[in-house]
Formats: C-alpha cells, structure tokens, sequence
C-alpha cells in the first residue's frame, strides 16, 4: 500500500521514522511528518530535488496520495496532508533520481485521533508534544502550526547543546484552565546525558480558573 505515481521500485530501502504529530481540525486531522536528512548516503555535491511522496488507506483497495513533496541533500524531508479521522495504514517514500529502481519507504500504521466537530460538548483534548529544533535561543519560540511544522525535528534525538522548542495544541479548553503534562527524557548516551529520546503526556486536568 504506497503510492506509485513514480513507478513501482525494484528494491526498497528502509527510510527513517522520524517525528509525526496529528492535529485537530474541524473535519480532518492535520498530519505533519519530518524526517531528518534522509538523502546522507547521497553525493553532497548533488543539488538535485528528489520527489517524496505520502500515501495509503484503509486496506489494500482503498489507498489514496495524500501529499507529494521534494527534498534535496542535507535538507529534511517534511510531508503535510490532511487525514480522515480513521485508522490508515500509511506509506511515505523517497525515489532516488540516482537509482531509479530503489526507493526509500516507511510503512506504518496510525490512527487519528477525532476531529473537532466530533468532539463533545465538555470533551478536552491536547495534541502530542511536537518536539522543534530552533536556530537560536533568542528565536522566540513558534505559537502557529505552519512555523511549528518548519522547525519540526525529524528525529527525537538531540544534542545536548542544541537550542530545542516545543509546541502543542489545546481543543476544548476555555482561558485560564489549567492542562497538566509530562515529558519523559531518555539518556541514551551517557556522556552527553541530554538527549531527548522519548516522551510520555499526562491526560488533560480540565480546572476552572476559579479553582486557582
């Protein structure tokens, strides 16, 4: 189940996970995928733009594209599309202009979380934790989706050095409500000890600002 608008490769190459997050919309969920410099085997000299694609479905005889993008060597891969709210088994692929007949595929499963006009009345939600490498610790951190998804990590590790942002979104919440969440960070590395390798969220305290 993948997309094949470049051709059905003869050999498929395993192509990182990276980071995903899904986020609420009124009729469909909006999807981001990054993947951190998936081209490092290429050339650094090739300036070439690679075509990505984004597809799947919910069986074998319902599969759709879902986004289409390019990246080139050094950059991120980043995928955007919008997702029913349903489980789909998803395929992002990479095809290498070097070697038509390999492509690089991650094939997955996911599944949204409801949509905003499926929500209840009281119902409140957050989104996952979307994890944001920064240029700078004086670059004020992103407080809109489309900046967010720009500095999305396409990884969950990080050196320890490295300026990171977060950014999440709330459904359901009014002002002043109190949302409580919590992180886990994992050292895999013991002698850098700062590496962000997971992460866990609490489920959202929904409190009346009269409460504090």
């Amino acid at each position: 189940m993948a997309p094949r608008a470049h051709g059905a490769p003869a050999r498929l190459l395993p192509l990182d996970a990276g980071q995903d997050i899904f986020w609420r919309r009124d009729t469909v969920i909006a999807y981001r995928l990054a993947v951190d410099d998936p081209l490092r085997t290429q050339p650094v000299a090739d300036a070439s733009a690679y075509p990505a694609a984004l597809g799947g479905g919910t069986s074998d005889f319902d599969v759709q594209a879902f986004a289409q993008s390019e990246v080139r060597v050094g950059q991120a891969l980043r995928l955007s599309a919008e997702l029913p709210s349903t489980p789909l088994v998803l395929s992002a692929e990479l095809f290498l202009r070097t070697q038509p007949a390999q492509a690089l595929r991650y094939r997955y499963g996911v599944r949204p979380p409801p949509t905003l006009r499926a929500m209840g009345p009281a119902e409140v939600a957050l989104s996952g934790l979307l994890l944001m490498r920064v240029p700078n610790r004086t670059l004020p951190a992103p407080h809109d989706p489309d900046t967010a998804a720009r500095y999305m990590a396409g990884s969950l590790t990080f050196d320890r050095a490295a300026p990171v942002a977060v950014y999440r979104e709330s459904y359901g919440l009014n002002p002043g409500d109190t949302v409580e969440v919590n992180v886990g960070v994992r050292r895999d590395d013991a002698r850098s000890g700062a590496r962000v390798a997971a992460r866990r969220f609490s489920r959202p305290q929904n409190r009346s600002s009269a409460d504090h």
